[in-house]
């Protein structure tokens, strides 16, 4: 019968092989990798949330324009209203 390896067989050998130059080096360039990654993600998702803020800044100054703009229209439709009341009692006279 074969023996079978058992788990602290297998973390052993890992560690001793890790225990080496080339493990060592291996190890180094794996954190270096994660790090770049980590930071290239968080470099996404910072953009992200500044063009969404950019974003937001838009839609409430075109809303606030619009706002503003459906004021002046109801102001001046008022005006034209008042002065279609005047312009009728004055051809009635």
């Amino acid at each position: 019968m074969k023996n079978t390896p058992t788990i602290k067989s297998i973390s052993l050998a890992i560690a001793r092989k890790l225990n080496t130059r080339s493990g060592i080096l291996i190890i180094i360039g794996a954190l270096i990798g994660m790090g770049f990654s980590i930071g290239v993600y968080y470099e996404s998702v910072m953009s992200a949330s500044e063009i969404s803020k950019l974003d937001n800044k838009q839609t409430l100054e075109i809303i606030e324009l619009r706002n503003k703009q459906t004021l002046e229209i109801i102001e001046l439709q008022k005006k034209i209203n008042l002065l279609e009341i005047q312009n009728e009692k004055g051809k009635k006279k």
